[in-house]
């Protein structure tokens, strides 16, 4: 998959990427091969931090209700593929609090999101 179809050349479309990482994490586990798990980690966290960017810019738009209108259904799901990649993050062993600190670095506190999510729950 790496070398037909590099990510750089065909980005993963939304739950795709979380279904490859936690795929290596699986194997990682099943083979007993480290780098595989590390892999789907690495995948993983590279999803959760490019949907953080547009869960961001949702907030933003959330100001002007007329430009929230504008977005595609697809955009709107960020915030809860977000959600959902932090859970299979932490469930194949990841550092979601490590992770968390690298965003909130770029701008993006995802703290919000999740007490909304954990009170839905």
């Amino acid at each position: 998959m790496d070398t037909k179809l590099p990510v750089k050349y065909a980005p993963y479309g939304i739950q795709m990427g979380e279904s490859i990482g936690d795929i290596y994490c699986k194997l990682g586990v099943v083979a007993e091969n480290e780098e595989l798990s590390k892999k789907g980690l690495q995948i993983l966290a590279s999803e959760i931090i490019r949907y953080s960017k547009t869960y961001k810019y949702l907030t933003v738009l959330q100001r002007n209700p007329w430009q929230l209108a504008t977005i595609s259904r697809l955009d709107r799901y960020a915030p809860t593929y977000v959600v959902s990649l932090l859970g299979t993050y932490t469930d194949n062993g990841g550092d979601v609090e490590e992770l968390l600190n690298a965003l909130v670095e770029q701008g993006i506190d995802l703290t919000h999101l999740l007490e909304m999510q954990a009170s839905a729950n």
